[in-house]
């Protein structure tokens, strides 16, 4: 039976297909032009400590998948590192996983697979999904697609853990900073867009109430979203050199959501 798809944000004008974007973009770049959040410690903790507790109960080995995981090669070596029952395979563009693998070198029980996130071709394979900022194409049905292609690569019961920007923080600090660099004209409420001025494209940065529409509209259940502010030391340091953002009070949050396969 057809899914239901509520809320469609419309297409914006000359929007840029990620399989173009991504690999032509980022191969030399080393994604210097992305806030950067997966190499950040105290965020890497939280994760592991959301899959410990959920894994607690497993005593064979287990997968994990890491869709979209981009070529800095950060996160999913460090997964291989703290479970030892773990298998990771990591996903994203041929040249990007290509160029993840280089840096990351030869890592026992970690692969990397050129796939696409929006149909990435697993089915009910993988106990636990990782999602970190990958899920913010500037295109909402390949948004869409790829939180339902992540969930059918889920077992049944299968976790699924994700940071998600939200629209809400540029409207925050627009609101409370008017004069920094995050200006209001770069916002598109209505459509939950966020202009990247170091990429020059916009991105969906998604409204809890939408995020829950599609994680509903994937038939993945007890779902839970928190706000996680983004201020270590790290954090604070990637938003000043990306967006302008001073001082300690000035801080992004993204959505940190839980959910799991029924």
């Amino acid at each position: 039976m057809k899914r239901e798809i509520r809320w469609a944000i419309p297409d914006a004008a000359g929007a840029t297909p990620e399989e173009r974007y991504w690999p032509s973009s980022h191969r030399d770049s080393g994604y210097s032009d992305v806030f950067s959040v997966t190499e950040d410690p105290v965020l890497q903790t939280r994760i592991f400590v959301e899959l410990r507790r959920y894994l607690a109960d497993f005593h064979g080995p287990v997968r994990v998948l890491v869709p979209g995981c981009g070529s800095r090669a950060v996160l999913e070596p460090l997964l291989a590192t703290q479970f030892p029952n773990a298998n990771i395979v990591a996903t994203d563009f041929r040249a990007v996983v290509e160029l993840a693998a280089e840096r990351a070198g030869p890592a026992p029980r970690l692969q990397y697979e050129a796939r696409d996130s929006r149909q990435l071709g697993y089915q009910s394979q993988f106990d636990a999904a990782v999602v970190i900022n990958s899920i913010l194409s500037g295109i909402d049905s390949d948004n869409r697609a790829m939180v339902s292609s992540i969930a059918s690569a889920l077992k049944p019961g299968g976790f699924f853990i994700g940071l998600f920007p939200t629209i809400f923080a540029a409207i925050d600090i627009a609101e409370c900073e008017p004069a920094e660099r995050w200006r209001k004209q770069l916002i598109d409420i209505r459509n939950s867009r966020y202009y990247e001025e170091t990429q020059g494209r916009s991105q969906i940065f998604y409204t809890p109430l939408r995020l829950r529409q599609i994680f509903k509209e994937a038939a993945l259940v007890d779902l839970v979203i928190e706000i996680y502010f983004c201020d270590s030391e790290h954090m604070l340091r990637e938003a000043d050199r990306i967006y302008g953002l001073h001082g300690e009070d000035l801080v992004l949050y993204e959505m940190l959501v839980r959910a799991r396969k029924p």
